[in-house]
């Protein structure tokens, strides 16, 4: 903010951490907002949207994940019991 208003420079910055659960944050210079309002707030709509199908992807890739290593395990009980059997017989 104080180099947007020092300089009186076009500004835009968006943020969005991986882990957080709420919105992602956005700003404009003052001068932005002054000269291209509309602008701005379509690049403020599009990071929001980016962001959040980020954030989306990450979970559904986790997700996927989880259920694969839930697979995995299920498949070593059942080898290792197949195995305990065999040995057993």
């Amino acid at each position: 903010e104080d180099l947007a208003t020092e300089t009186g420079c076009w500004m835009f910055l968006g943020a969005q951490h991986v882990t957080a659960r709420g919105g992602a944050i956005s700003y404009a210079s003052p001068r932005l907002c002054r000269e291209a309002r509309s602008s701005a707030e379509q690049m403020a709509t599009a990071f929001n949207t980016t962001a959040s199908q980020l954030l989306s992807a990450r979970r559904t890739e986790a997700v996927t994940f989880q259920r694969q290593l839930e697979v995995m395990r299920e498949n070593k009980v059942a080898a290792e019991k197949k195995a305990e059997d065999a040995e057993a017989k």
